[in-house]
């Protein structure tokens, strides 16, 4: 479970586990951990794409929490799951 912190950083992801996992790095190097949550909203994505923000999630638990679509919702209901 991941604790409070000062801001929250939510990220829409379907597929392009490359991108994601390019983003993540990026996100997760430019600051302090103890600063900020990442919410991965996951919009029905392959299985690559699970497993690749599923390790993320590992490596990370106190910053990474992934919510998951049951479907496609595209990107601005996404958002607003996330938000």
């Amino acid at each position: 479970m991941i604790r409070k912190k000062f801001f929250d950083i939510i990220i829409c992801v379907h597929n392009s586990p490359r991108y994601v996992r390019h983003c993540l790095n990026s996100v997760l190097k430019s600051s302090s951990l103890d600063l900020f949550n990442v919410i991965i909203i996951d919009d029905f994505s392959d299985d690559v794409t699970k497993s690749l923000i599923q390790n993320f999630a590992t490596n990370y638990p106190d910053t990474i929490q992934i919510i998951t679509n049951n479907q496609n919702l595209g990107y601005v209901k996404t958002a607003n799951v996330g938000i």
